[in-house]
This record gives C-alpha cells, structure tokens and sequence, in this order.
C-alpha cells in the first residue's frame, strides 16, 4: 500500500515560462541527489472546479458559505476513471459554534462520463453551478528513486490557453511510499515513518532551490483514510490532489 503526499508550489506571476523553469530545477534536483534514479514515463492530471452560485437575493452576499464540486483526472491514480467530489461548507455544531470540516462526498466515473458530467453543469445548470477553472498537467516527468515514486509537472490553465495566453498558476510534485517502516510488512503501517520520508525526500530535492516568495503548500493524506478497500485509497488520493489544487481560502 503506497502513502502519498502532495506539494502544491505557487507561480506567483502565472507565466508558463516560470513553471517550467521549476520543473527543470526539481528535476535536476532528483537527479543530482538520487543519481540511480531512473525516469518512469510520463504522467497527466485534469482538474476542472465549479462553484455554487448562492440563492437569489436582492441583497448583497458577501459571506455566502460556496460548496464546491471538482471533476479530477489524475492517470497515476486511475487512468480510465475521473473522480468527482463535491465539497460542502462545514456545519455548525449542536451549540450553534461554527464547523471547521467541509463536508465531502465522492464518487468516481468513466473518463468518458466525467467529460460528459462537466459539459452538463457548465452548459445545462448555469443557474446552480458556475465553472471556475480548468487545470491540466500534460506529459508530467515521472522519476523511481529506491521506495519512492516522484510525479512532477506543471500546471497549465485550459481557458487561457484557448484565449492565446498560456498561463500556469502551479508547478506539483506528488511523492508516494510503502505505508511501513524499515520493517514493514503487510500488516504494519506507519504513518510518522512514510510522512517523514517523503518530507526528507522533497526537502533533499529542493535544497538549493529557491522558490521565491512562493509558499509551499503540503498536503498528506489522512491516516483514517488509508488501508481500507483498493476504491477507498484510490478516492483519498483523489481527495488530497483536490485539496491542493483547490484556490487558498
């Protein structure tokens, strides 16, 4: 069972030029640190997002809580499946205090039906949903160093591609590992263990990179998600790339 964690970089200026400078630098540091790594093909990620749109009202609502529903193609995670989350406002408590947990459901579709999915509500229920962006990973560098699986690529924003002006908001760097120690087996699982690991993989990777002001965003995935059946994994992967590609609060 592989342990994943997910490291969002901003571009703080958008341009594609930027990004790719990025992934050069992350390559060329998991080439100089890890020599006998070997590259392992390519990857690709799409990610769209739509926002809800709030009840009509003729005043002002500036404190709407928006729920969000993400349509997420990631092929190293399924490559003929597209998981789609719908991500709701956390609820208050018994007391009236406020929740701090959104509220997820998720359920994974064809690749074919996901395409299919997100024309429906951009073109058929402009009223309910309103899309916000499109996000895709095209030809991502895929590296094998010892346990760990390291994905990188740049992220590119579709709609602006179309409009002539390519932008690109993100460079990622998904790592995964065994779920176990040095003595890892079937039935052993250590979460401290994989997550220190992949935290001292990207920080030897990315030692004499610098990001600018750039804020690193990591994401783990969540120890009570993990373990279950072969879906359920596959689903809490999903449910951290969402969690990083969704716009900061």
């Amino acid at each position: 069972m592989k342990y994943h964690g997910v490291y969002y970089i901003p571009n703080q200026g958008a341009q594609l030029s930027a990004s790719l400078d990025y992934v050069k630098a992350i390559v060329a540091g998991i080439e100089s640190s890890f020599p006998r790594a070997d590259k392992a093909g390519t990857w690709a990620l799409t990610h769209r997002m739509l926002r809800d749109n709030p009840p009509y009202s003729e005043a002002a609502q500036p404190d709407y809580p928006h729920a969000y529903q993400h349509l997420l193609h990631v092929s190293t995670i399924s490559p003929d499946r597209t998981y789609n989350l719908i991500q709701h406002p956390p609820q208050a408590g018994h007391d009236g205090s406020p929740g701090t947990v959104p509220q997820v459901a998720i359920a994974s579709l064809s690749l074919h039906q996901g395409d299919a999915h997100a024309s429906f509500l951009a073109n058929q229920m402009p009223l309910l949903w309103t899309p916000q962006r499109m996000l895709d990973v095209a030809n991502g560098n895929t590296f094998q160093a010892g346990d760990f699986l390291i994905h990188v690529g740049e992220l590119r924003s579709r709609r602006q591609a179309q409009a002539g002006n390519q932008t690109s908001p993100a460079v990622v760097v998904c790592v995964s590992t065994p779920a176990g120690g040095p003595d890892y087996d079937d039935d052993t699982i250590d979460f401290e263990y994989a997550q220190a690991s992949i935290r001292e993989l990207w920080n030897t990777i990315k030692k004499d990179i610098a990001f600018g002001r750039a804020e690193v965003r990591e994401h783990m995935q969540l120890a009570q998600d993990f373990g279950r059946s072969e879906e359920q994994d596959r689903e809490a992967v999903a449910r951290i790339w969402c969690a990083a590609l969704s716009p900061r609060a």
